[in-house]
């Protein structure tokens, strides 16, 4: 606390309200989507609730689910929530999403901050708070693992900046436990970096020397792994459908293209100043750079692989740079004072667009006549299975939406997934479990061989967007 308090101390009043802005600008884009909305946004959501919901209830469980997942760590942070006193899962989640986005703000800030002083630091954060929706889809997917896996992947480079070795430990093991493209990236990024700094001619440090060496064996390790897994499991680089990046163009012409040509100028200042006395720093944010870019136009090269989720990595360098372009001209105008309110009134202005930009995408998600986001009345079918069914129920439901992966949420009975010919399949007709199949009218209406076979079938709740027949035994 005393040194926050000394840092603002030795600021000017200028950079103290730019500060200060920048955390406003940073916090509001955030914390918009829990305040316009009234349930989380993104298929993923009801998957990261279901892992961690039953910690203090089943905590062995949990944790297992936990610890075999493809997120520990960020499930790990996800379910400390779970002590909180009359949790609602729905309303906090939200706020989670929102929380990641001002973390990963604030690493941003700090690696900027490292790179090129406080001024970059501050304009980062306000630049990253335009991001949300407009250029990253973190709360429409609802990515929770990947957004709280971005912090430890910036701060890895602001402790590589700082020759922190245990530092960069602490925060590579947190990226490669968050999230497996972050950590892929990181892995792939140490092994450009490492043929970069062995095919150069560099005079290193004693502490950049240790650097190398580590990052050599890390290199031969990840090698090795890779290809393994390309020898054991390479259907997973067989892809199933392809996209284009719906991002890219925004950087070219569209809402964030001023910010690349601050950022083309923010990083030629950077490799200028840092060629010299931290070129380690330079190699490595300059690989991981290109590979971001790589990833995130892959779909160019005629691959089509996650392009929209791997566009966050590249939209990191693109702010960091835009960051120090920024904090540059601020600097080096001859009316310092003026062009640090000018930063400002940019800053805002940019803010307030994106604000409204959301708004409407928040208020469409929340339309009662656009079927993007679970509605009341399939919320009131899962209320009506939970305090009506037995606990040791089942219900079914097919798989043509995920709205479906709310029913084990919220209503704690078991869910299973299957084809309306598999329900009568004997072995579902051996379990003792009372058994129940689910159909969102929305969606997908009961068959008539369900609804005309009585016998069979009953129909136990119906409203204006569900249907919930009972699977009757047969004697």
């Amino acid at each position: 606390m005393n040194g926050m308090i000394g840092f603002l101390r030795r600021q000017s009043w200028t950079d103290r309200i730019l500060l200060a802005v920048a955390l406003g600008c940073l916090i509001a884009t955030a914390i918009q989507y829990p305040l316009s909305t009234t349930f989380p946004i993104g298929g993923d959501a009801a998957a990261h609730i279901a892992t961690v919901q039953h910690l203090q209830t089943r905590p062995m469980y949990t944790l297992n689910r936990i610890m075999h997942s493809w997120y520990p760590v960020s499930y790990l942070l996800f379910s400390t929530l779970t002590f909180a006193p009359k949790i609602s899962w729905t309303d906090v989640y939200p706020w989670w999403m929102a929380l990641g986005q001002i973390t990963t703000g604030l690493s941003v800030g700090v690696l900027a901050r490292r790179m090129y002083g406080n001024k970059a630091g501050i304009i980062a954060m306000a630049i990253w708070g335009l991001t949300p929706i407009t250029m990253t889809s973190f709360f429409e997917d609802a990515t929770m693992g990947q957004l709280w896996s971005l912090p430890w992947i910036v701060l890895f480079f602001e402790r590589l900046s700082a020759k922190s070795l245990p530092g960069m430990a602490v925060c590579a093991l947190l990226a490669l436990l968050s999230h497996p493209i972050t950590g892929c990236i990181l892995l792939a990024t140490l092994m450009f970096t490492t043929i970069n700094l062995w095919l150069g001619h560099h005079k290193f440090s004693k502490e950049e020397e240790i650097i190398r060496k580590i990052f050599t064996w890390i290199t031969i390790a990840g090698a090795v792994t890779a290809l393994y897994l390309l020898a054991t499991r390479f259907e997973v680089l067989l892809l199933q459908s392809r996209e284009s990046s719906i991002y890219i163009p925004e950087l070219f012409h569209g809402f964030f293209y001023p910010w690349l040509l601050l950022s083309i100028l923010g990083w030629t200042m950077f490799i200028i100043l840092s060629a010299k006395h931290n070129a380690l720093t330079a190699i490595s944010l300059g690989s991981f750079f290109f590979l971001s870019f790589l990833l995130a136009a892959n779909n160019y090269l005629g691959i089509g692989f996650w392009t929209n989720r791997v566009n966050a990595y590249l939209l990191i360098c693109i702010v960091l740079g835009a960051a120090i372009g920024f904090s540059y001209i601020v600097e080096t105008t001859k009316a310092p004072r003026i062009s640090v309110l000018a930063a400002i009134f940019v800053l805002l202005g940019a803010t307030i667009s994106v604000w409204n930009t959301n708004a409407n995408i928040y208020r469409r998600t929340e339309s009662k006549t656009l079927y993007i986001r679970i509605h009341p009345e399939e919320l009131e079918a899962i209320a009506w299975i939970r305090t009506t069914t037995p606990l040791h129920s089942i219900v079914f439901t097919s798989a043509i939406t995920r709205h479906y992966e709310w029913i084990p949420v919220l209503s704690d009975r078991e869910w299973k997934t299957i084809t309306l010919n598999e329900i009568q399949s004997p072995k579902y007709e051996e379990l003792e479990n009372e058994k129940y199949i689910t159909f969102f009218t929305r969606k997908e209406r009961a068959p008539e061989y369900i609804r005309n076979n009585t016998v069979k079938y009953s129909l136990v709740y119906e409203n204006k967007g569900s249907e919930i027949f009972q699977i009757i035994p047969t004697p």
